[in-house]
């Protein structure tokens, strides 16, 4: 509320939003400050643009969709839980020694998924999976990369996985 006064004495206009719509952008921006500032300034310029006010809950799901899907917060043990549940095998054998193509992949899969859809380095990715080296989540990055580009049924699984991911 003090940020639409703020807006409202910079921009000599006021801004239309209802109690619900307040509340709801409140409730719905759980990680910090900048995040609930740029979901309101989007609000706002979408209002301006659209010279659409009063904005009701069901406008500023669909103006802010694309933020709240970004906002799941994904980890590597999630990554590998669903990995394992998708190629139905326990997390136990994923994480094991074991090379065997049946568990390295899915593991690779889940390593390049750590790497690209978390922030975590390279090292605190091995160290998850079961203390493997930084190499070696290098090289599973490498290969479902490259695998990804030339196999059709890897792309398929990679999208399906991401997706599992998203929706959770």
């Amino acid at each position: 509320k003090k940020k639409i006064e703020e807006i409202e004495n910079q921009f000599k206009e006021s801004i239309n939003l209802s109690s619900e719509v307040i509340s709801f952008i409140a409730t719905e921006c759980k990680t910090n400050i900048r995040e609930l500032i740029g979901v309101l300034n989007r609000v706002i310029a979408f209002s301006r643009v659209h010279n659409k006010t009063p904005l009701s809950i069901s406008d500023c799901k669909n103006i802010l969709k694309d933020v709240f899907n970004q906002i799941k917060v994904i980890t590597v043990d999630k990554i590998q839980n669903v990995v394992s549940n998708y190629f139905n095998i326990a997390l136990s054998e994923m994480l094991s020694q074991r090379r065997s193509r049946p568990l390295a992949r899915p593991r690779q899969i889940a390593m390049y998924l750590s790497k690209k859809m978390t922030s975590r380095s390279l090292p605190e990715i091995g160290r998850r999976f079961a203390n493997r080296d930084h190499t070696t989540v290098i090289h599973a990055v490498k290969t479902i990369t490259r695998l990804s580009e030339q196999d059709d049924e890897m792309k398929k699984n990679l999208s399906q996985i991401k997706s599992l991911l998203l929706e959770q």
